[in-house]
């Protein structure tokens, strides 16, 4: 018989400097997994550049996407689609 598992995804994201404290200085968190592009099914993703490229996606055309987002976005807000909550 044989058997394996998969372990990855459950890597835990390392908080720097939380043991001794930092003083006024921030925590780094760090996420082992990203620096090998893990997708959390065994298959290392390829960069976003090289995906653009093979498509033809030009710098112009992701920026006209995402202004087009964000005004949607704008458009969404006025209409009272997002409500703001407090928390407690």
């Amino acid at each position: 018989m044989a058997a394996g598992a998969e372990n990855m995804s459950n890597t835990p994201v390392v908080l720097n400097g939380h043991r001794w404290g930092r003083g006024l200085a921030s925590l780094t968190m760090v996420d082992h997994l990203n620096p090998i592009q893990y997708n959390g099914f065994g298959i290392l993703v390829r960069m976003p550049v090289e995906v653009a490229l093979e498509h033809g996606i030009t710098r112009e055309m992701q920026d006209q996407w995402a202004l087009g987002s964000q005004q949607k976005y704008q458009l969404a807000k006025k209409a009272g689609k997002f409500a703001m909550k407090s928390c407690p």
